[in-house]
């Protein structure tokens, strides 16, 4: 009997409007969770909400664990609901439900795939993060990129408006987010001289209009399976959520337990950022004489591990966007 993939949903607030018109038209894409069902994978989808937020979540999540048992006679799919009280901060109700999600996965020892509200995922992604992440004890990470929220929703529907509602494809997820690339990540960009490499913590270089090379300094995992010394490093770190895709993955790769799709073919997920968000965090210092520079200000394992590996994103355009340039 397969063990479970538990989906670690967080969503509340004004991130069920999020989650609803980005994330979960998304996953619900035919090679991501109706795949899984399709092939026998037992899934459980454990939401993670707050009080406030319950009852809506609570109808969310069980109007689509009947939507995916109903795509095979023998799915198992099933619901749970972790419900945070009230908090002093956001930050403080994203501690909480790692803490949660890490005793779940230990607790069960099935792995554990972060769904975000502000998440897409390429049609075809999830499907290759559970076939190939199925090795007990590992944690798979994969490319990214953020994006600018109202730009990639014009540009998605423009996708769906030219051919007819059909499912964005890693290739074509990854077209839409370079048109509509935060400006923190488009300075990353080290095909100009002056750029934010130093600091941002990736380096992109275009090879061919459609090729993209990166090296990724800070990764984020995305199906992870937790052990107790996981619980026992964030412990130590005082449950400081920062650390999941910077020290984390550093004792993950000294452990061997740390793998990476290094190509956006196999797995691609855009980010949305609103504009507050994005001009509050995301900016950065360019600097002169950063042509070829793929060094990183922060210096840990992963990042050493990173710069030694060629990533690729490869996009596919539309022929109405290509004539539109």
């Amino acid at each position: 009997m397969r063990t479970p993939i538990r989906l670690a949903i967080w969503i509340w607030g004004r991130g069920i409007d999020d989650f609803t018109t980005f994330c979960l038209p998304s996953i619900l894409q035919p090679d991501n969770l109706p795949w899984l069902v399709r092939n026998g994978y037992p899934l459980v989808l454990d939401f993670y909400t707050v009080s406030w937020s319950a009852a809506v979540v609570g109808r969310l999540g069980e109007a689509l664990a009947t939507q995916l048992r109903a795509l095979a006679p023998d799915a198992d799919v099933s619901a749970t609901f972790h419900v945070a009280d009230a908090k002093p901060s956001t930050y403080d109700i994203k501690i909480e439900f790692l803490k949660a999600v890490l005793h779940r996965g230990v607790e069960t020892r099935a792995p554990q795939i972060f769904i975000l509200a502000d998440m897409y995922y390429g049609d075809g992604s999830l499907r290759t993060l559970v076939t190939y992440g199925q090795k007990p004890g590992i944690t798979v990470s994969g490319l990214y990129l953020r994006v600018k929220r109202e730009r990639f929703s014009e540009l998605l529907a423009h996708h769906h408006a030219v051919t007819g509602g059909s499912s964005v494809s890693n290739a074509r997820l990854v077209d839409i987010a370079f048109d509509s690339l935060i400006e923190g990540v488009r300075a990353s960009i080290a095909d100009v001289d002056r750029n934010a490499t130093y600091s941002t913590s990736g380096s992109l270089r275009q090879i061919t209009d459609d090729l993209y090379t990166f090296t990724f300094h800070v990764p984020t995992p995305i199906l992870c399976s937790f052990e107790p010394q996981d619980i026992a490093f964030f412990e130590q770190h005082e449950w400081n959520m920062y650390m999941i895709d910077h020290l984390w993955p550093s004792m993950l790769i000294a452990q061997n337990r740390w793998r990476v799709l290094a190509s956006s073919d196999l797995l691609f997920v855009a980010e949305l950022n609103a504009a507050s968000v994005e001009n509050d965090v995301h900016v950065h210092e360019t600097h002169d004489g950063m042509l070829y520079n793929d060094e990183y200000v922060h210096e840990h394992l992963n990042g050493r591990h990173h710069q030694a590996m060629l990533m690729t994103f490869r996009r596919e355009r539309l022929p109405e966007t290509e004539a539109a340039r």
